[in-house]
């Protein structure tokens, strides 16, 4: 009865430090999955007289290791607004983008060639949780802007006076 009772003390001392020494592990599993934020990146495009043209902008990483999101191109026929996204961070840092238009072939228009430097600044929030902030610089400004805007300019061809246009005697 005695080897017994001592084969049993055993069983059950290997069962809890089997059970002792798994569930750290999965319970660390879990928070990696809830230790992370997602973010998405605001942008626009616009043009004057309503002109129905295509735009297209552009999101590039910055430096290896930024995460993407699954559609780094968008388009908008006259303008409109969306975003880059959702992109999700699991760990703390700056992460840099750019933001860019795509030039069109069309010639009434003037495209906007600015460059946005899109920060995406990802910080502890508290124990298990992260926080993101997201703001752009156009160019070389040093304000920050919440989208990424950009502003073209059709200009309706001149009617007439061509080299074929017939002058008036």
């Amino acid at each position: 009865m005695r080897t017994f009772v001592k084969k049993l003390n055993h069983a059950l001392l290997f069962l809890l430090l089997a059970v002792g020494l798994l569930c750290p592990l999965r319970a660390a599993a879990v928070e990696e999955d809830t230790y992370q934020v997602t973010t998405q990146i605001p942008v626009s495009v616009d043009v004057n007289e309503n002109y129905k043209a295509t735009f297209t902008l552009q999101l590039t990483a910055v430096e290896d290791g930024a995460p993407m999101p699954e559609v780094t191109e968008l388009s908008f026929t006259g303008g409109g607004s969306g975003n880059f996204g959702p992109i999700t961070y699991t760990a703390p840092g700056d992460y840099s983008y750019q933001v860019t238009q795509v030039a069109g072939s069309d010639d009434d228009v003037t495209y906007d060639k600015a460059v946005y430097n899109v920060t995406v600044r990802v910080t502890n929030k508290g124990e298990d949780s992260l926080q993101a902030d997201v703001w752009a610089r156009r160019n070389e400004e040093t304000g920050k802007a919440s989208v990424a805007a950009f502003h073209n300019v059709y200009t309706a061809p001149q009617q007439g006076g061509g080299p074929f246009a017939h002058k008036k005697r």
